[in-house]
């Protein structure tokens, strides 16, 4: 998994067929806090509230536009507007699809640790190391 930011809003490249359920088990293993306790459920809420309103940009190409558009590459350029910069910087493969995050529609909480993070890049570094250790 891999966090970044493409025209001021982040995306996550993952492997078709992300689930939340397998990345919150990841997680638990991961960050190795005692099962239940606050840390464990907080921690799992930052990354929910991250994914909870996320599009599959591939599926969406797939389902609705793979007749408008000859590729993704080109779904991406044209319909997401993507840089070609940053359509080849994400080099996915055709078992890889990006999540587009939408931060703001999803928690207070999330937006507010994002709006100090503009300062900071702690938080999205953490965050980015975790998912990158994680092979979803």
């Amino acid at each position: 998994m891999e966090l970044f930011s493409v025209n001021g809003e982040y995306v996550c490249k993952v492997y078709k067929g992300f689930n939340m359920q397998k990345l919150e088990e990841a997680l638990s293993n991961r960050l190795s806090m005692r099962k239940s306790s606050f840390s464990e459920q907080y921690s799992l809420k930052i990354f929910r509230d991250l994914f909870r309103y996320a599009r599959d940009l591939r599926q969406e190409y797939q389902e609705y536009y793979w007749e408008e558009y000859g590729s993704f590459s080109e779904f991406l350029y044209k319909r997401e507007f993507w840089a070609t910069s940053s359509i080849k910087e994400a080099a996915l493969t055709e078992s890889e699809t990006v999540l587009k995050l939408r931060i703001s529609s999803s928690s207070y909480n999330l937006d507010t640790l994002l709006s100090y993070d503009e300062y900071d890049n702690s938080f999205i570094e953490i965050v980015t190391q975790i998912l990158e250790e994680i092979d979803l």
